[in-house]
């Protein structure tokens, strides 16, 4: 069913890449099947390969997001001082 959900989805977007992500791709059997399904139909797939795909992957984003916005704050102090 999921694989049917994206493919179509992938379909639509003349035939976008996709990313599986989140909670239910922790399940080993239902990405593969999954990829395996989506891969046969063309489709190409992305997929966690050093991240987990549920909340520890949110943490880490959370973390980059954070980061960078701090960066761009400490730039536009340092443009504004004279």
């Amino acid at each position: 069913m999921i694989a049917r959900v994206v493919r179509w989805m992938a379909e639509k977007d003349a035939w976008m890449p996709v990313a599986l992500s989140g909670g239910c791709f922790q399940n080993r059997l239902l990405t593969e099947l999954t990829v395996a399904r989506l891969e046969a139909d063309g489709v190409k797939v992305y997929r966690h390969q050093r991240v987990p795909p549920n909340d520890g992957g949110i943490a880490l984003g959370q973390v980059v997001a954070a980061a960078r916005q701090l960066k761009f704050e400490e730039m536009a102090r340092k443009q504004t001082c004279v």
